[in-house]
């Protein structure tokens, strides 16, 4: 099995970094959509929101390009 640590950016091919994206969410939790609406209705949700309104994604980012990819 790989090293998750050797992993590298399928973009550019620039090194992978480990993070987590945060972010406030009070109403229904964050979701994804194919394109952006006025009223953001529907979508698959893709998180959690903790007690505290915030929600949590562990991903990585390319240290060269700064693309992120996140885990759910």
């Amino acid at each position: 099995m790989p090293d998750p640590s050797d992993a590298t950016c399928p973009y550019c091919g620039g090194a992978l970094e480990k993070g987590t994206v945060g972010s406030e969410m009070f109403f229904g939790g964050p979701k994804w959509h194919q394109s952006r609406s006025m009223l953001a209705t529907g979508g698959e949700k893709i998180g959690q929101v903790r007690w505290d309104g915030m929600v949590w994604l562990d991903g990585e980012r390319c240290a060269h390009c700064r693309m992120i990819f996140l885990r759910y």
